[in-house]
């Protein structure tokens, strides 16, 4: 069988649907993973062959710009997020049309059985549409796409969405009508109405070489931070790194900077205090790692919930406050609003995880064994291809 994934912007879209392209390729089936040519070095290091569609996003000079208010400190930032902007959806769904172009010939020629797509690679339904191709939405945390889709009669999160798959002369096409591929527990995950092929998440943050003191118990608790790359694109205020360091010192926790070196700038001033580490996957420090400190951001909770780390976030852009809040929902983890963070709320919530009878452990403990009774990549894949098969017969 062949599969074609498809995704976009920037390689945080990209990590999450690795494990499935090793396991289709692992099962016999030819693989190509479709994305805008930025994203072509980080497909190659994943070992895998990809097609590059579509002109580029600069998803992180789109955030820089949309979160002004945010990273200025004038009073309308303050408790301001990009949760459900309608210009963020309206850009995506521009960014989708310079890919179906590429994407169309790209079906006809190779004639996938299967596409394979992230929830915001808006051109991966138009595509199947138009080819009449079956189609499945990847989902690799709490679905915020359809939490918020959900509130739009036309299942399609909107105008912009609405007017792409018209574009094309699909009227009333909806986006949430096929089945997902989900590898979010079922306790973190929000309830859906769609079919649902389950499978337990398998962390991969990108390749690295880990340190060898990686592998030695830390003497004192293990604090890792990271922000990731959407966050540190709009600037520093969004982030407390200072507070966090703050807090660490007085419990006398050792901090770990998870950081891209982009980021050297804004940390070079904390390294006597704090270990840093560039562009190592994040997935290498979780074992001795006691508490992750992070924005929100899917990647690095979902890794962080395969190791059973609990977790403080403090959630800035889109879909990171409705990650967090899930995750705390489950006591996996605590959240703090922008607006509260101090040297001192961080330090009571960071010492709070970090007592070992913390019923946040235990539910981050628990959240890692549910996470781990899920169906294996391999049995999901079978699943995946009865689904394109019947499919196909019809």
């Amino acid at each position: 069988m062949r599969v074609l994934i498809c995704t976009w912007g920037h390689a945080s879209h990209l990590f999450p649907m690795v494990p499935l392209a090793w396991a289709l390729t692992t099962a016999g089936h030819e693989v190509r993973v479709a994305a805008q040519p930025s994203l072509s070095p980080a497909v190659e290091r994943a070992g895998l062959c990809g097609v590059e569609v579509g002109g580029e996003f600069d998803l992180h000079d789109f955030y820089r710009r949309r979160v002004a208010n945010l990273v200025s400190g004038r009073p309308e930032g303050r408790g301001a997020t990009l949760d459900h902007d309608p210009a963020m959806v309206g850009a995506f769904a521009e960014a989708a049309k310079s890919m179906v172009d590429d994407l169309l010939p790209l079906a006809r020629g190779w004639r996938p059985d299967l596409v394979v797509y992230d929830s915001t690679t808006f051109a991966a339904p138009v595509l199947a549409a138009l080819c009449d191709l079956p189609a499945v939405r990847f989902v690799a945390q709490p679905d915020y796409f359809f939490h918020k889709s959900t509130s739009d009669s036309s299942g399609t999160g909107g105008g912009p969405l609405s007017r792409l798959f018209a574009a094309y002369g699909l009227e009333n096409r909806k986006i949430l009508d096929g089945p997902a591929f989900d590898t979010c527990p079922p306790s973190l995950q929000i309830d859906t109405t769609y079919p649902r092929i389950g499978t337990r998440f398998v962390p991969y943050n990108g390749s690295g070489i880990a340190p060898a003191w990686v592998h030695v118990p830390p003497p004192r608790p293990r604090i890792c931070v990271t922000w990731g790359t959407t966050v540190a694109s709009a600037g520093q205020r969004l982030f407390p790194v200072e507070a966090v360091t703050e807090a660490a010192a007085e419990l006398d926790a050792e901090v770990v900077l998870a950081v891209s070196p982009q980021d050297k700038d804004m940390v070079e001033h904390l390294r006597d205090r704090v270990r840093v580490c560039f562009s190592l996957p994040i997935g290498l420090l979780m074992p001795g790692t006691d508490v992750l400190v992070g924005g929100g951001g899917g990647g690095a909770m979902m890794t962080a919930v395969s190791h059973g780390v609990p977790q403080l976030h403090v959630p800035q852009i889109a879909d990171m406050p409705f990650n967090a809040a899930q995750l705390a929902g489950t006591g996996a983890g605590l959240v703090l609003e922008r607006d509260d963070v101090t040297a001192e709320s961080v330090r009571d919530r960071l010492a709070e995880l970090l007592r070992r009878d913390s019923p946040h452990r235990r539910a981050a403990a628990a959240l890692r064994a549910e996470s781990e009774a899920q169906p294996s990549l391999a049995e999901a894949v079978h699943s995946l291809v009865e689904y394109a098969v019947r499919k196909g017969d019809r």
